[in-house]
């Protein structure tokens, strides 16, 4: 019978922490699980090795729903490291994020990946700016000739992870202050990747009142709140985002630009809703916050929020001793939180993979606080899908000071 290192951090009843988080090594039938996720971990075992077993993140919630869901959770063994993983990636690194450093884990790197394919057109007005604003260089003479696939992997290094360790209790001085770098990442990140992924197809220029708004989304400067109680832009106080817009004329006259020669391109005819000349008005109609930017500017508020409860958890979680560390409920669905908000549709498109961007970003702006300033790792492949001809770059940057 093969014995398995447990990795299994959960939420017991009255909020306490519980299971076996790296305890000595323990067979499949001293663990909760049925014969048949029992029979998949032990196949995915190769003979005679020893393997860690890192199994789900559970709330209160999951518990109920514990024994139909595991016939359904997926399970990957990778012999290099040693390591059998059952569940989603994502919920395995938050809970490394929140607590991992408390209980003296090692945590995976955490990665934002991103694939998809634009056309040969679009390669020199959208997709070469993405990359150099992640500071990624590439050969200036490389062109595809047709349909281009762009795969990105932004990467979190694992000893950047403790960085929740150390945050202060949010009643502290210094809290707000930390957060204020969180804040900017996150903020940077949004307004990069939505807008990029967004226009990656081109019939989206086909409703304005939705492209003018990502437009101008996209070069709206980071909050800098002078006000220490305030970490982002609030619908509520719209004097504050007209005064950020009063600079955004020429920045929003390039947008429009480059979606003439994206349209023009792909032989399509720019109609007067993308006259170069009307850039002031459309920043102008930004002024009144119709639906769709409000609605991009009040994701961010509720991002940021979202974390202050996070952090809240994580210096709870290493505040005491461990059976002392309590769960903050609101916390614990954070990444289904961020799923559950980006994948509303705006406009045709869904943002649900940009949950694990947020957790990079954010930790990221944390890390620039605490002194690391290059603290992502960004690799990106291009491929000409009709030549097979590939190009790959890679840069260390932070959205802090993207």
């Amino acid at each position: 019978m093969l014995d398995y290192k447990v990795f299994w951090l959960r939420e017991l009843p009255g909020g306490q922490l519980g299971g076996e988080y790296g305890g000595a090594p323990i067979a499949l039938a001293g663990l909760p699980i049925n014969e048949t996720l029992a029979g998949r971990i032990h196949r995915l075992t190769p003979a005679g090795a020893a393997m860690s077993l890192h199994l789900p993140f559970l709330s209160l919630k999951d518990r109920q729903e514990w024994p139909a869901r595991q016939l359904e959770l997926p399970v990957a063994a990778d012999t290099e490291t040693g390591r059998i993983t059952v569940g989603d990636e994502a919920d395995h690194q938050y809970a490394a994020l929140l607590a991992g450093p408390a209980l003296g884990a090692t945590s995976p790197p955490v990665v934002f990946r991103e694939e998809r394919i634009w056309q040969a057109g679009d390669w020199d007005p959208a997709v070469q700016p993405m990359m150099r604003a992640h500071k990624i260089d590439l050969d200036p003479s490389w062109r595809p000739t047709g349909p281009v696939r762009v795969r990105w992997n932004i990467e979190l290094p694992a000893h950047l992870a403790g960085a929740w360790a150390g945050v202060p209790h949010r009643r502290e001085a210094m809290f707000l202050e930390q957060f204020r770098g969180v804040s900017t990442s996150v903020q940077r990140a949004l307004r990069a990747w939505r807008p990029y992924q967004y226009f990656s197809r081109l019939e989206r220029y086909g409703k304005p009142h939705y492209a003018h708004a990502y437009m101008v989304y996209a070069n709206l400067p980071s909050f800098p709140s002078r006000r220490k109680t305030q970490l982002t832009f609030h619908v509520l106080e719209p004097q504050r985002v007209m005064r950020s817009l009063t600079r955004l004329g020429k920045p929003v006259a390039g947008e429009l630009r480059r979606a003439q020669a994206r349209m023009t391109a792909a032989g399509m005819l720019p109609g007067p809703d993308y006259r170069i000349e009307d850039a002031g008005a459309i920043v102008k109609a930004m002024q009144k916050l119709p639906r769709v930017f409000g609605g991009l500017v009040a994701l961010e508020a509720f991002v940021v929020e979202e974390l202050v409860l996070f952090a809240a958890t994580a210096h709870h979680l290493n505040a005491g001793p461990p059976q002392a560390r309590t769960l903050v409920e609101p916390a614990l669905g954070l990444l289904h939180a961020f799923r559950c908000r980006l994948s509303r549709s705006q406009g045709g498109e869904t943002f649900g993979n940009l949950a694990n961007l947020l957790l990079v970003a954010a930790t990221s702006g944390l890390s620039w606080r605490n002194g690391s300033r290059e603290a992502l790792h960004a690799r990106v492949w291009a491929t000409d899908l009709e030549t097979g001809r590939e190009i790959q770059g890679e840069s260390r940057f932070s959205y802090a000071n993207l």
